[in-house]
């Protein structure tokens, strides 16, 4: 979704033939050279003047008007790419200065992100037990078998890999809660629950 808002000081005008893909049919007020410069830059960005392509009274079109109040015009415009439902100045808006305030809707489709599989947690708490010591062994197994380098970005490449390979050798991987909302111990007892219903299930099939 590409969209540029500015006061461009380029005065649109009403619509021409030469820039109709551009232009809507409700342009306003004259024209200027910077006018030219802006439709071209739209043009060759794929833009639209989001300001032109709704019917509105000229009160809703206009975002600046000259100190004396005598001159109106359209400078402030919205340059997108489609997916627009609606685009106009807003002339009850609170604000101390000569332009308008310029309001427009778009109609945006998020793209459905790709769920990464969720790497597997090790149960880390197991540190703390006599586990600790079996881990020390692995980690030093593993270190003593790796070949030396001197490369300290090698070295440090190597050693987490280490540690990695030996936290997977010894600590097992932990159940993930989806549910964070239900206590381990309510969990241990759906699981208790589950064992049961299967023995009763295969108790009365032995019967039949």
């Amino acid at each position: 979704m590409v969209t540029l808002c500015s006061d461009w000081n380029a005065k649109i005008g009403k619509t021409s033939v030469e820039w109709q893909d551009i232009i809507g049919n409700y342009g306003f007020g004259e024209r200027n050279e910077r006018r030219e410069r802006l439709l071209q830059f739209a043009m060759e960005n794929d833009l639209v003047v989001a300001n032109t392509l709704f019917k509105h009274k000229d009160c809703r079109k206009w975002t600046w008007r000259s100190p004396d109040s005598k001159s109106h015009n359209m400078i402030d415009l919205v340059l997108i790419k489609r997916a627009l439902q609606q685009c106009r100045s807003f002339q009850g808006a609170d604000i101390d200065s000569d332009h308008s305030l310029v309001l427009f809707n778009i109609k945006i489709r998020p793209q459905k992100q790709k769920h990464k599989s969720p790497k597997p947690r090790r149960n880390m708490a197991l540190l703390q037990t006599n586990i600790a010591q079996q881990y020390r062994q692995q980690l030093d197994e593993t270190l003593n078998s790796l070949e030396a380098v001197e490369d300290l970005d090698k070295r440090t490449d190597i050693l987490v890999a280490a540690i990695n390979s030996s936290i997977e050798e010894v600590l097992p991987v932990e159940a993930r809660i989806r549910n964070r909302w239900i206590s381990k111990e309510t969990l241990e007892k759906v699981k208790q629950k589950r064992k049961l219903k299967l023995q009763r299930d295969q108790s009365e099939l032995a019967e039949v």
